[in-house]
Protein backbone atom coordinates (compact mmCIF):
# COMPACT_ATOMS: atom_id res chain seq x y z
CA UNK A 1 0.00 0.00 0.00
CA UNK A 2 2.91 2.38 0.71
CA UNK A 3 4.23 1.83 -2.81
CA UNK A 4 0.83 2.71 -4.25
CA UNK A 5 0.67 5.81 -2.04
CA UNK A 6 4.15 6.90 -3.12
CA UNK A 7 3.22 6.41 -6.78
CA UNK A 8 0.04 8.50 -6.43
CA UNK A 9 1.82 11.18 -4.40
CA UNK A 10 4.39 11.58 -7.15
CA UNK A 11 1.62 11.78 -9.73
CA UNK A 12 -0.13 14.44 -7.67
CA UNK A 13 3.07 16.47 -7.32
CA UNK A 14 4.43 16.14 -10.85
CA UNK A 15 1.22 16.08 -12.91
CA UNK A 16 -1.86 17.21 -10.97
CA UNK A 17 -0.31 20.23 -9.24
CA UNK A 18 1.11 21.77 -12.46
CA UNK A 19 -2.27 21.22 -14.14
CA UNK A 20 -4.13 23.01 -11.35
CA UNK A 21 -1.68 25.91 -11.16
CA UNK A 22 -2.17 26.44 -14.86
CA UNK A 23 -5.94 26.82 -14.66
CA UNK A 24 -7.10 30.40 -15.35
CA UNK A 25 -9.03 30.76 -12.09
CA UNK A 26 -5.95 29.77 -10.10
CA UNK A 27 -3.14 31.35 -12.11
CA UNK A 28 -4.35 34.82 -11.17
CA UNK A 29 -3.68 34.13 -7.49
CA UNK A 30 -0.09 32.91 -7.54
CA UNK A 31 1.41 32.59 -4.04
CA UNK A 32 -2.01 33.03 -2.43
CA UNK A 33 -3.30 29.46 -2.71
CA UNK A 34 -2.34 26.37 -0.75
CA UNK A 35 -2.66 22.94 -2.41
CA UNK A 36 -3.22 19.93 -0.15
CA UNK A 37 -3.57 16.25 -0.91
CA UNK A 38 -6.48 14.86 1.11
CA UNK A 39 -8.55 11.68 1.11
CA UNK A 40 -7.25 8.13 0.78
CA UNK A 41 -3.97 9.10 -0.88
CA UNK A 42 -3.09 11.34 2.06
CA UNK A 43 -4.16 8.81 4.71
CA UNK A 44 -2.39 5.91 2.98
CA UNK A 45 -5.61 3.91 2.55
CA UNK A 46 -5.46 4.20 -1.23
CA UNK A 47 -5.52 1.58 -3.94
CA UNK A 48 -3.98 1.64 -7.40
CA UNK A 49 -7.16 3.03 -8.95
CA UNK A 50 -7.91 5.51 -6.12
CA UNK A 51 -8.84 9.06 -7.01
CA UNK A 52 -6.40 11.84 -6.21
CA UNK A 53 -8.16 14.46 -4.07
CA UNK A 54 -6.67 17.95 -3.80
CA UNK A 55 -8.02 20.80 -1.68
CA UNK A 56 -7.24 24.34 -2.83
CA UNK A 57 -7.21 26.47 0.32
CA UNK A 58 -7.63 30.24 0.20
CA UNK A 59 -9.00 33.19 2.08
CA UNK A 60 -12.74 33.88 1.72
CA UNK A 61 -12.41 36.74 -0.81
CA UNK A 62 -10.25 34.64 -3.10
CA UNK A 63 -12.57 31.65 -2.74
CA UNK A 64 -15.46 33.74 -4.01
CA UNK A 65 -13.47 34.30 -7.20
CA UNK A 66 -12.09 30.82 -7.80
CA UNK A 67 -15.36 29.06 -6.99
CA UNK A 68 -17.36 30.72 -9.75
CA UNK A 69 -19.02 28.21 -12.10
CA UNK A 70 -18.33 25.32 -9.71
CA UNK A 71 -20.41 23.24 -7.29
CA UNK A 72 -17.89 23.46 -4.48
CA UNK A 73 -20.26 25.28 -2.13
CA UNK A 74 -22.61 22.29 -2.48
CA UNK A 75 -19.80 19.92 -1.57
CA UNK A 76 -19.18 18.62 -5.09
CA UNK A 77 -15.58 18.64 -6.36
CA UNK A 78 -14.50 19.25 -9.93
CA UNK A 79 -13.25 16.18 -11.82
CA UNK A 80 -10.73 15.67 -14.60
CA UNK A 81 -8.59 12.82 -15.90
CA UNK A 82 -4.84 13.43 -15.65
CA UNK A 83 -3.35 10.62 -17.71
CA UNK A 84 -4.82 7.49 -16.15
CA UNK A 85 -5.57 9.12 -12.81
CA UNK A 86 -8.87 10.67 -11.76
CA UNK A 87 -8.29 14.04 -10.12
CA UNK A 88 -10.91 15.52 -7.80
CA UNK A 89 -10.24 19.09 -6.71
CA UNK A 90 -12.20 21.68 -4.79
CA UNK A 91 -11.73 25.04 -3.15
CA UNK A 92 -12.26 25.66 0.53
CA UNK A 93 -11.59 28.64 2.75
CA UNK A 94 -8.99 28.70 5.47
CA UNK A 95 -11.66 30.23 7.70
CA UNK A 96 -14.03 27.27 7.24
CA UNK A 97 -11.34 24.70 8.01
CA UNK A 98 -10.37 26.66 11.12
CA UNK A 99 -14.00 26.91 12.26
CA UNK A 100 -14.67 23.19 11.81
CA UNK A 101 -11.48 22.22 13.64
CA UNK A 102 -12.37 24.51 16.55
CA UNK A 103 -15.78 22.77 16.62
CA UNK A 104 -13.86 19.45 16.85
CA UNK A 105 -15.64 18.15 13.76
CA UNK A 106 -14.50 14.53 13.31
CA UNK A 107 -14.42 14.59 9.53
CA UNK A 108 -12.43 17.82 9.27
CA UNK A 109 -10.01 16.63 11.95
CA UNK A 110 -9.45 13.43 9.99
CA UNK A 111 -9.23 15.09 6.59
CA UNK A 112 -6.94 17.98 7.43
CA UNK A 113 -4.83 16.32 10.10
CA UNK A 114 -3.83 13.76 7.47
CA UNK A 115 -3.50 16.30 4.65
CA UNK A 116 -0.19 16.39 2.80
CA UNK A 117 0.92 19.86 1.78
CA UNK A 118 1.92 20.13 -1.86
CA UNK A 119 2.37 23.88 -1.79
CA UNK A 120 1.73 26.48 0.92
CA UNK A 121 3.62 29.60 -0.23
CA UNK A 122 2.33 32.01 2.42
CA UNK A 123 2.32 29.32 5.13
CA UNK A 124 -1.30 30.23 5.83
CA UNK A 125 -2.42 26.65 6.24
CA UNK A 126 0.68 25.43 8.08
CA UNK A 127 0.79 28.26 10.62
CA UNK A 128 -2.94 28.67 11.18
CA UNK A 129 -4.13 25.08 11.18
CA UNK A 130 -1.33 22.94 12.61
CA UNK A 131 -2.15 23.84 16.24
CA UNK A 132 -5.80 22.85 15.74
CA UNK A 133 -5.33 19.38 14.24
CA UNK A 134 -5.65 16.00 15.90
CA UNK A 135 -1.92 15.84 16.66
CA UNK A 136 -2.36 18.52 19.32
CA UNK A 137 -2.53 16.76 22.75
CA UNK A 138 -5.14 19.23 24.02
CA UNK A 139 -7.38 18.48 21.04
CA UNK A 140 -7.10 14.77 21.79
CA UNK A 141 -7.92 15.43 25.47
CA UNK A 142 -11.07 17.40 24.63
CA UNK A 143 -12.25 14.80 22.14
CA UNK A 144 -11.55 11.78 24.33
CA UNK A 145 -13.11 13.15 27.49
CA UNK A 146 -16.10 14.57 25.61
CA UNK A 147 -16.81 11.41 23.61
CA UNK A 148 -16.36 9.12 26.60
CA UNK A 149 -18.77 11.24 28.62
CA UNK A 150 -21.29 11.24 25.77
CA UNK A 151 -20.86 7.46 25.37
CA UNK A 152 -21.74 6.94 29.04
CA UNK A 153 -24.76 9.25 28.81
CA UNK A 154 -26.11 7.83 25.55
CA UNK A 155 -25.79 4.23 26.73
CA UNK A 156 -27.92 5.16 29.75
CA UNK A 157 -30.47 6.67 27.37
CA UNK A 158 -31.03 3.29 25.70
CA UNK A 159 -33.19 2.37 28.72
CA UNK A 160 -35.64 5.14 27.80
CA UNK A 161 -35.74 4.12 24.14
CA UNK A 162 -36.54 0.55 25.20
CA UNK A 163 -39.49 1.84 27.22
CA UNK A 164 -40.90 3.33 24.01
CA UNK A 165 -41.00 -0.18 22.51
CA UNK A 166 -39.96 1.15 19.08
CA UNK A 167 -37.19 -0.86 17.46
CA UNK A 168 -36.22 2.00 15.12
CA UNK A 169 -35.53 4.26 18.10
CA UNK A 170 -33.57 1.49 19.81
CA UNK A 171 -31.57 0.74 16.67
CA UNK A 172 -30.69 4.40 16.09
CA UNK A 173 -29.31 5.00 19.57
CA UNK A 174 -27.50 1.66 19.69
CA UNK A 175 -25.57 2.48 16.50
CA UNK A 176 -24.83 5.92 17.92
CA UNK A 177 -23.36 4.28 21.01
CA UNK A 178 -21.30 1.87 18.90
CA UNK A 179 -19.89 4.76 16.85
CA UNK A 180 -18.93 6.61 20.01
CA UNK A 181 -17.29 3.51 21.47
CA UNK A 182 -15.18 3.03 18.34
CA UNK A 183 -14.06 6.66 18.42
CA UNK A 184 -13.15 6.43 22.11
CA UNK A 185 -11.04 3.36 21.40
CA UNK A 186 -9.22 5.16 18.59
CA UNK A 187 -8.55 8.17 20.80
CA UNK A 188 -7.26 5.97 23.61
CA UNK A 189 -4.81 4.51 21.10
CA UNK A 190 -4.18 7.98 19.63
CA UNK A 191 -4.83 6.74 16.10
CA UNK A 192 -6.58 8.56 13.28
CA UNK A 193 -10.07 7.34 12.40
CA UNK A 194 -12.24 7.88 9.35
CA UNK A 195 -15.71 8.83 10.66
CA UNK A 196 -17.47 8.45 7.30
CA UNK A 197 -16.31 5.41 5.37
CA UNK A 198 -13.99 3.22 7.44
CA UNK A 199 -14.77 3.82 11.09
CA UNK A 200 -14.61 0.16 12.16
CA UNK A 201 -11.40 -0.57 10.26
CA UNK A 202 -9.53 2.62 11.18
CA UNK A 203 -10.63 2.91 14.82
CA UNK A 204 -9.30 -0.53 15.76
CA UNK A 205 -5.80 -0.16 14.29
CA UNK A 206 -4.07 0.44 17.64
CA UNK A 207 -3.08 -1.87 20.48
CA UNK A 208 -6.28 -1.37 22.49
CA UNK A 209 -8.38 -1.61 19.33
CA UNK A 210 -6.88 -4.93 18.33
CA UNK A 211 -7.38 -6.40 21.80
CA UNK A 212 -10.97 -5.08 21.91
CA UNK A 213 -12.04 -6.18 18.43
CA UNK A 214 -13.64 -9.46 19.50
CA UNK A 215 -15.73 -7.70 22.15
CA UNK A 216 -16.73 -4.99 19.68
CA UNK A 217 -17.83 -7.65 17.19
CA UNK A 218 -19.77 -9.38 19.97
CA UNK A 219 -21.58 -6.13 20.76
CA UNK A 220 -22.43 -5.69 17.09
CA UNK A 221 -23.81 -9.21 17.14
CA UNK A 222 -26.16 -8.30 19.99
CA UNK A 223 -27.70 -5.60 17.80
CA UNK A 224 -29.25 -8.40 15.77
CA UNK A 225 -31.58 -9.08 18.70
CA UNK A 226 -33.44 -5.84 18.01
CA UNK A 227 -35.40 -7.35 15.14
CA UNK A 228 -36.88 -9.95 17.49
CA UNK A 229 -38.07 -7.52 20.17
CA UNK A 230 -41.86 -7.69 20.43
CA UNK A 231 -43.10 -8.27 23.97
CA UNK A 232 -42.36 -6.27 27.12
CA UNK A 233 -40.34 -9.19 28.38
CA UNK A 234 -38.18 -9.30 25.26
CA UNK A 235 -37.49 -5.55 25.42
CA UNK A 236 -36.54 -5.80 29.10
CA UNK A 237 -34.13 -8.68 28.40
CA UNK A 238 -32.26 -6.91 25.58
CA UNK A 239 -28.69 -7.42 26.76
CA UNK A 240 -26.81 -4.79 24.75
CA UNK A 241 -27.01 -1.90 27.31
CA UNK A 242 -25.74 -4.04 30.17
CA UNK A 243 -22.85 -5.54 28.20
CA UNK A 244 -21.94 -2.18 26.70
CA UNK A 245 -21.92 -0.71 30.21
CA UNK A 246 -19.32 -3.30 31.23
CA UNK A 247 -17.27 -2.46 28.14
CA UNK A 248 -17.54 1.26 28.88
CA UNK A 249 -16.19 0.53 32.35
CA UNK A 250 -13.06 -0.99 30.79
CA UNK A 251 -12.62 1.99 28.47
CA UNK A 252 -13.12 4.38 31.40
CA UNK A 253 -10.49 2.53 33.43
CA UNK A 254 -8.02 2.85 30.56
CA UNK A 255 -8.83 6.54 30.13
CA UNK A 256 -8.25 7.20 33.84
CA UNK A 257 -4.99 5.25 33.70
CA UNK A 258 -3.84 7.54 30.89
CA UNK A 259 -4.66 10.61 32.98
CA UNK A 260 -7.95 11.62 31.37
CA UNK A 261 -11.07 12.72 33.23
CA UNK A 262 -13.95 10.25 33.28
CA UNK A 263 -17.32 11.95 33.54
CA UNK A 264 -17.88 15.66 32.86
CA UNK A 265 -20.02 18.02 34.93
CA UNK A 266 -22.21 18.71 31.91
CA UNK A 267 -22.39 17.18 28.45
CA UNK A 268 -20.51 18.75 25.55
CA UNK A 269 -22.99 18.49 22.69
CA UNK A 270 -20.22 18.71 20.10
CA UNK A 271 -19.78 15.00 20.72
CA UNK A 272 -23.36 13.90 20.19
CA UNK A 273 -23.48 11.77 17.06
CA UNK A 274 -25.49 13.44 14.32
Amino acid sequence: MKKIQSFLLEKAKNECLPYLKGLPQFSSFENKLSFLIVGSVASGLCRKNSDIDIAVVSREKIFDEISKNTSWKEGKPSEVMIGEAQLHYYGITLEKIEQKLVELNDFYLYEYSNAIVLEDPSKNFTKKISVLTAVNPMVRKQRLEGKLDMLIRRNRAIKYSLELRDIMSVGKIVFEVMSLALKVIALLDDVSFDPRKRLFNTALKGKIGKSAEDEVRHLFGLIGQIGNLRTDSEFSKFSFPKEMNIFIGLLSHEAAAQGFQVGLEKPDMRFAER
